[in-house]
């Protein structure tokens, strides 16, 4: 399965919500003519919309940001308003990304809590808008490549190698998780990646005798974390 650079989850999450405003779109568009419509029924559709087009926005900062634009040019974007306004609008919700798309990299098999709802299962979450922008596509389109496909990046070994590096900080910071069974899964994780991380890079060198040596400490460590523990004597 393809893992996909930080940048990548957040265009596909900013995708996915783009796709939900349009839905949502249509079903105000047959709900404004709905005589039986309740008071108030409208502009709850309307906040709806409203909060799905803030997402698409906040997705698509920070998916410029993790590209590596700056305040400055997001600042641009949003108005010309100052990089200062910009930063402080949005940072938040850039380090808070960062860190859940770092948690679903450490446990992949539950990346869909981490994630959140726009993007859950990320191969799932491709195809259906692949699915959606097929059956959408206008006759001149036809021909167009997979705008989806187009849109992501797999992670690279620099992007994965500081993202070892970051969890690694993570679990040893003060707020790091403080359940233990919580600590290990997510150690565990990591242990995992840099095997990963080191097989793709011994691959890439196989004469590098440090690199072979990196890795077999990698695989030593992940052999000491998942190992079963001893039975009590007696």
């Amino acid at each position: 399965m393809t893992t996909y650079s930080r940048a990548s989850l957040a265009r596909l999450a900013a995708i996915a919500d783009a796709v939900d405003v349009a839905e949502g779109m249509r079903a105000f568009t047959d709900a404004t003519s709905d005589p039986g419509a309740r008071p108030g029924e409208l502009v709850d559709r309307a906040r709806q919309l409203a909060e799905l087009a803030r997402s698409v926005l906040t997705h698509t900062v920070i998916h410029e940001r993790l590209k590596g634009s700056s305040w400055e040019a997001i600042g641009w974007g949003l108005g010309d308003i100052s990089k200062q306004a910009a930063q402080a609008r949005y940072a938040p919700a850039e380090k808070d990304f960062r860190r859940r798309a770092l948690l679903a990299w450490l446990e992949p098999d539950i990346a869909t809590h981490h994630l959140g709802s726009s993007v859950g299962e990320v191969p799932g979450t491709v195809e259906m808008l692949t699915e959606w922008w097929q059956a959408h596509r206008q006759p001149n389109e036809l021909d167009k490549a997979d705008p989806i496909g187009a849109a992501l990046a797999p992670l690279g070994a620099t992007e994965a190698s500081a993202m070892a590096i970051e969890a690694a900080g993570l679990l040893s910071a003060e707020d790091r998780p403080a359940d233990p069974h919580k600590r290990r899964v997510l150690e565990i994780g990591l242990a995992r990646r840099k095997v990963e991380l080191y097989e793709r890079l011994a691959a890439e060198l196989p004469d590098d005798v440090q690199t072979r040596e990196v890795l077999a400490g990698a695989r030593a460590r992940l052999a000491e974390l998942t190992a079963p523990a001893p039975l009590p004597e007696g």
